[in-house]
């Protein structure tokens, strides 16, 4: 199915050390190296519970195209078709009645652009833009055998302000959470062992109308 991941983050915190510990009603600055990655590790949770980006950052997706490859989108040699598209069942499959192939773009909601689109390092353009959630593009010609790249830009700004308050809020809220319980076992703490779809359940309240939900 191939890869996607973020190669350009957002260039500067969503919330400063300044604003969070005048929300957490905390004076002093012995705990501002602990709060700032408390700040980054709400966003990246909130980003990964939702699969949705909040401020502008750009991902690469990495794949194939064409029969043959065990980890492309082609039909691979020793799978039947019925297999092929239930392995493919998101990335890969139907676009429309004209028969066109699709590719979700992880994140992708909301989506900014489209950087580059490439197979086998040549630029590739026959598609279109699908403003699902997540982003999909619609093929509007099979691509080549090879090597398929897109670099895409996701995200609602630059600007926390322009993210929906209810996001920015779930991220103060789990921000709060994990600096009130900085000292004991998370897993204690907050009973989420090693899973991201157990959050407290004001941060959950918030989140939950904006996810997007992924079938595989």
């Amino acid at each position: 199915m191939g890869a996607a991941f973020c190669i350009e983050p957002p260039t500067a915190p969503w919330w400063t050390a300044a604003q969070a510990k005048q929300y957490l009603q905390f004076a002093y600055d012995t705990q501002d190296e602990v709060i700032e990655g408390q700040i980054r590790a709400a966003e990246d949770l909130v980003e990964a519970y939702l699969e949705r980006g909040l401020r502008t950052q750009t991902w690469r997706h990495e794949g194939v195209v064409g029969l043959g490859y065990t980890n492309g989108y082609g039909v691979e040699s020793s799978e039947s078709h019925a297999d092929f598209f239930v392995r493919n069942l998101i990335a890969w499959r139907p676009g429309d009645c004209s028969g066109a192939a699709g590719l979700d773009l992880r994140r992708a909601a909301p989506l900014q652009s489209i950087r580059t689109l490439t197979v086998n390092g040549a630029p590739f353009t026959a598609y279109r833009i699908e403003k699902s959630e997540p982003a999909r593009l619609i093929f509007t010609d099979w691509p080549p055998d090879g090597e398929l790249v897109c670099e895409y830009v996701i995200g609602y700004s630059d600007d926390t302000a322009k993210v929906p308050g209810a996001l920015v809020e779930a991220m103060r809220k789990l921000m709060a959470t994990y600096f009130l319980h900085r000292e004991e076992d998370p897993v204690v703490s907050f009973r989420v062992e090693s899973r991201v779809d157990m959050l407290p359940v004001n941060v959950q309240q918030l989140l939950d109308p904006y996810r997007v939900v992924c079938l595989a």
